[in-house]
């Protein structure tokens, strides 16, 4: 079975900024589109986390997006980043987690209990980016109902197939 959330909705326009570029994030509250990814992962180099990890708190939580969903995308789960990245992204009480590079359901499922066991009401997305994610999509998609959106990664599925 797969789940819809309650109050799903299309998204026309969904634009990723990097975490640690604080203009974006700082000019993000005027841009039009439906939702604002706030990346950790792929745009934030080594040597930028802990500035993204700052401007999240100072840019991002309590800020006022009006109607844009606003969404943090964290390193991958398992990396030596992922914890600090989604304490630091709750801490933003975003719409949504976006989870790069998932291949099966067992991870969506693990980071949906880390999420009730906080005591949060964000949503998961997952990326879609590889082969292997996208033979299994239909247990990634089932994986849980906090599960909202599947994001297609064209460039690493590009350098992965």
């Amino acid at each position: 079975m797969t789940f819809l959330a309650p109050d799903w909705r299309p998204r026309r326009s969904t634009l990723f900024m990097p975490a640690s570029n604080a203009r974006a994030l700082d000019k993000a509250r005027t841009l039009p589109a439906d939702a604002l990814i706030f990346d950790l992962e792929d745009s934030v180099g080594p040597d930028e986390r802990s500035q993204a990890h700052a401007n999240l708190r100072d840019l991002v939580k309590d800020t006022d997006f009006g109607h844009r969903e606003r969404i943090v995308r964290t390193s991958a789960f398992g990396s030596a980043t992922f914890a600090e990245d989604l304490k630091i992204a709750l801490e933003c009480s975003p719409d949504a987690i976006l989870l790069p590079k998932i291949e099966d359901a067992d991870v969506v499922g693990d980071v949906a209990g880390m999420l009730v066991d906080v005591g949060t009401s964000a949503r998961l997305w997952a990326m879609i980016e590889s082969p292997k994610a996208l033979v299994a999509i239909a247990g990634i998609a089932d994986a849980t109902p906090r599960l909202e959106c599947l994001v297609l990664g064209p460039n690493d599925l590009a350098k992965s197939t």
